[in-house]
This record gives C-alpha cells, structure tokens and sequence, in this order.
C-alpha cells in the first residue's frame, strides 16, 4: 500500500472514530444514592444508578429500564419500611429493635449493547442475622427490554452446567450441591459471564456466596 493511501486510511478511521465519539452513542452512570436514618429504629442506605445519554434515540430507549430498577427500589424501601412499623408496633416499647437495609448495585456493563448490573440486597429485620440477596438485570437499550440468562450465551444449558462445574471448587465439602445455569445470577463484565449463588443455594449460610467466572469465548 502507497503512503498516500495509508494517509487517508488513517484521515478515514480518525473521522470515524470523531464522529461515533460526536454521536452521544454513550451510555452514562449516573448515581442515585438515597440514605435515611432513624435513630434507635433502623437505617436505609440505596444505591442505584441511572442510566442517560445525549444521544435521544438511545436515552429514550433507556427509559424502560430505569423506570423498572426504580420502581423496584421504591419496592424495597417502603417493605422495609413496612415491616419495621408492623415490628415496633407488636412489640413492647423500648426493645430496641434496629433494622437495616443496604442496596448496592454492581454495574458490569453499561453500552448501548448491553446494560448488566447487579444488585445486592441486604435485609436486617431482627434475628440471629439478615438475608443478603443478589439479582442481576440484563437489558438490551436496542430491543428496550430485558434479557434472561439463557439468552446470553449461544450454547446450551448443559454446556454452561459443565462448565460451572469444572470450575467450582468444594474444598473440605462444604458444599451440598453443583452449580448450574438455573440458581445463578448472571451478569456480563468484558469478555467474561459472572455467575453468583446466593447462602443456602449451594451450601449452609457459613459457606458464604459463590461466584464463578467464565470467559464468554467459552460460551460461544
């Protein structure tokens, strides 16, 4: 290839890139914390995000997704709520009864692809101790509407089992059952699947959560 030819191949990719950097085609995070406190009652700390772009076409098509994760927390808050008013009403005054509810989300993937975030759900209402819960949401802003798990990969729910299971480890057996496809929470980061178990899901609450990672390539 001549020199004037590689120049205008690179004036060419220059541009492109210029342009789709012009284009607003960006998702953006935005964080929409909310944290409330009630001395000698309980305590609420939510993080969750937002997602916009300057591109109108896309942020109109991220409007599903975020009226669904704030409904969702909205959810979350006024349970919580809910069931701390039916505790210090049923109970003798002066108990000292706390709860707490922590939310944070994790967010893997945020293109006009793919929005992949997780959330964490702490729950503390009394008890020996609280329930942490995780939920992974996949949304496609092109489709405007949530993917399920299985629609992540292209290969089938046995190949995804095998995999999991030929990349967990069950030291000191601790564990009483496999992963598979089905109990986990997917979410996509990069050029990788994330899968995460909940407590009791594959072992006893002292076995804490798993994850497991595996490389997209590998679900192809």
């Amino acid at each position: 290839m001549c020199k004037n030819s590689l120049v205008k191949l690179s004036a060419a990719l220059f541009m492109g890139l210029l342009l789709f950097s012009c284009s607003g085609e960006v998702v953006e995070v935005v964080d929409k914390s909310f944290s409330e406190e009630l001395p000698g009652s309980y305590k609420m700390n939510v993080n969750s995000s937002f997602y916009t772009s300057t591109d109108a076409g896309l942020d109109a098509s991220l409007a599903p997704l975020n009226d669904s994760l704030s409904a969702l927390m909205d959810s979350y808050v006024a349970g919580f709520t809910e069931n701390m008013k039916f505790l210090e009403d049923s109970v003798a005054s002066g108990s000292g009864i706390t709860g707490e509810l922590l939310v944070k989300d994790t967010v893997f993937s945020a293109t006009p692809e793919l929005i992949s975030v997780r959330y964490t759900v702490y729950e503390y209402t009394g008890g020996a101790h609280g329930n942490t819960t995780n939920m992974a949401f996949n949304y496609s802003p092109k489709e405007k509407r949530f993917l399920a798990k299985e629609e992540l990969f292209t290969v089938g729910n046995a190949v995804v089992d095998s995999l999991l299971q030929g990349n967990f480890s069950n030291a000191d057996s601790v564990y009483y059952a496999l992963p598979t496809l089905n109990e986990a929470s997917v979410n996509i980061a990069g050029e990788e699947a994330v899968f995460i178990y909940d407590r009791y899901v594959l072992g006893p609450y002292s076995a804490g959560e798993v994850e497991i990672r595996l490389p997209l390539e590998s679900l192809k």
